[in-house]
């Protein structure tokens, strides 16, 4: 990619010229057979300021006033079939726009502009893989689509869109053409990704539903070789989410009856129908033994987890893929909370009665996608969330009590696991704080159960739950009833940080009273858990809220202080499989992603 210093405007009497088809010679001198008369005209210096800075992926350029001056000249471009190394260049602006910019500050008239360019561009007939230029038209205009029509200003004008993208994922493309990969490839992503943000827009569900060619493209494409094949799994997975019961059960067996189409080995054969579909649809083990039986391919615990760590007589990991100095750091940060838990509850390290859950077996994944994978083939659990902690049956003696999760992926190199010090409290509250099973109790253990892991995990240091009670009006705080009764309905904030805020509150007064839930707890006598409650209640709403007062007033506090740092609009980081990324094709400069 070219670039030119920064070009003056020239002041002519009653006309202003900015850049004439000199800019196609000396900026962009990919044109080749395009007509070169594309000049800029009026005032685009914030076109040019684009064009001319060497990395316009960043806050200052990221604002609607450049959006609107790109959009603009994408129009026009596209519209006179200008497909050129300017056409390029803006486009990918947009990319970059889609991560840095602050989305919610988009005026509509924007973005109703940003659609009337996208329009352009698919009726322009440059998008195809007839050469690589126009492949990586084909790119931006398919990454352009996933990352901004999820919107519901641009939900409702998306029917020709998808149409195009159903048609593009079609045409085949040679293997020595890398253009045309890359191409190809987000164009299925931008397929499954639209898809899955419609689980939660309906525009965007019935549109897809209602596009004819959506569902057949998608199916033909399994019957190409290698990583197509794959993706077209992956995406019809997704598909298979927002459908309703019958079109769900044709889509499985059709998507077996295509995999079993395949010049493949059963096992291989197996492999794709369970580890690519059936586990991107959120399914796994009990499926496999029951609706697909002889259809799945069953991975073991030692393939998808090789290594075993024991930390403690309490305590082991099972790792996909960490070293020595990693699986030591994640033992120690567990371990270290153990003391500081039997101390606050008092417990004399001593567990519920009938509790056989001697040992807890904490697993590691690389990943989310492998923890999507094997968390369901092999473990059988759901993995639509962030990891859990399952005690099982704990007066069962060959009981085995299990913490999933995985690496924080997103921010390496720096190790770390997801949710780890939180999780592990789950299983020390389970064992030593109370009795039987998760669910043996009725009602008013979620604020207990995720404040306490919240609190001894985090301890003091929780600066997000104070900026929570910050935000919220003082008299929309809830009280510490609403809080004894919350439930997992009532959404994170209330779940997590306003039940650390009470549980902090009351161990810091009365330690006694928070010690003597424990103990009824521990005994099964739940009337005796809510008496206490409404003991507690009734004795410290008074000194809650003047306790958060006199924390929100404590400005000089750094705690209370969080941190909003600028950051990029990152790809949410469960959309896509790492495996499977072709190969072939890397993240390079020229094909970006925040992620």
């Amino acid at each position: 990619m070219l670039y030119t210093k920064p070009i003056k405007r020239i002041m002519i009497k009653n006309k202003l010229t900015i850049l004439s088809s000199a800019l196609c010679l000396s900026l962009l001198n990919a044109c080749n057979s395009t007509p070169t008369n594309t000049k800029i005209t009026n005032v685009d210096i914030n076109l040019t300021q684009i064009l001319n800075t060497k990395d316009n992926w960043n806050f200052e350029l990221t604002t609607p006033k450049y959006l609107d001056t790109v959009t603009a000249r994408i129009k026009y471009l596209s519209e006179n079939k200008y497909n050129n190394q300017e056409l390029d260049s803006l486009l990918y602006y947009l990319r970059g726009f889609s991560y840095y910019a602050d989305i919610k500050q988009v005026p509509d008239a924007s973005w109703l502009q940003l659609e009337q360019a996208l329009s352009s561009v698919n009726t322009s007939g440059l998008l195809n893989f007839n050469n690589d230029r126009n492949a990586r038209l084909v790119e931006h205009y398919a990454v352009a689509l996933y990352r901004f029509y999820n919107q519901d200003i641009l939900s409702i004008k998306v029917a020709p869109h998808l149409n195009t993208l159903s048609q593009l994922v079609q045409q085949p493309i040679t293997s020595q053409s890398t253009p045309s990969q890359y191409a190809k490839w987000e164009v299925i992503r931008a397929m499954a990704f639209l898809t899955y943000e419609a689980k939660n827009n309906k525009v965007l569900t019935d549109t897809i539903l209602a596009t004819k060619n959506w569902l057949p493209s998608l199916k033909s494409l399994t019957q190409q070789v290698g990583w197509q094949s794959e993706h077209a799994l992956w995406a019809l997975a997704y598909q298979h989410k927002i459908l309703d019961e019958k079109a769900k059960k044709q889509l499985d067996s059709d998507v077996w009856q295509l995999v079993d189409n395949l010049k493949l080995a059963l096992n291989k054969k197996q492999f794709l129908f369970s580890q690519r579909y059936l586990v991107n649809s959120f399914r796994g083990l009990s499926e496999c033994k029951s609706d697909f039986e002889g259809k799945c391919s069953l991975p073991t615990i030692d393939e998808a987890l090789p290594i075993t760590h024991q930390c403690s007589d309490s305590l082991f990991i099972r790792a996909n893929e960490m070293n020595k100095t990693q699986l030591e750091t994640s033992c120690n940060k567990l371990t270290s909370q153990e003391s500081e838990f039997h101390t606050l509850l008092n417990t004399h390290n001593q567990p519920a009665a009938n509790d056989h859950n001697h040992s807890l077996r904490v697993v590691i994944f690389d990943n989310y996608s492998q923890y999507n994978q094997y968390g369901q083939m092999v473990f059988d659990i759901h993995t639509d969330n962030g990891g859990m902690y399952i005690e099982g049956t704990p007066s069962d003696p060959d009981n085995q009590a299990t913490f999933y999760s995985y690496e924080v992926f997103w921010q390496r190199p720096n190790f770390k696991v997801w949710n780890l010090n939180h999780e592990y409290v789950h299983y020390l509250d389970g064992r030593f704080s109370k009795y039987g099973s998760f669910g043996h109790f009725p009602s008013h253990l979620v604020w207990w159960s995720e404040g306490l892991a919240e609190l001894i995990s985090r301890q003091e240091t929780n600066p997000k739950a104070y900026q929570e009670a910050k935000e919220t009006a003082k008299e929309e705080w809830p009280t510490l009833e609403d809080i004894f009764a919350t439930t997992y309905n009532d959404g994170s904030e209330r779940v997590y940080k306003w039940s650390y805020l009470a549980i902090n509150y009351l161990s810091q007064v009365d330690i006694e009273g928070v010690q003597a839930l424990s103990q009824h707890l521990k005994n099964d006598f739940f009337a005796g858990y809510k008496t206490q409650l409404e003991t507690l209640a009734q004795e410290h709403q008074t000194g809650f809220v003047q306790f958060l007062d006199e924390q929100l007033e404590n400005e000089a506090h750094k705690d209370l202080e969080v941190k909003k740092d600028k950051s990029p609009r990152k790809l949410y980081r469960y959309l896509y499989r790492d495996y499977l990324m072709p190969k072939n094709l890397v993240l390079t400069q020229k094909h970006r992603h925040i992620l």
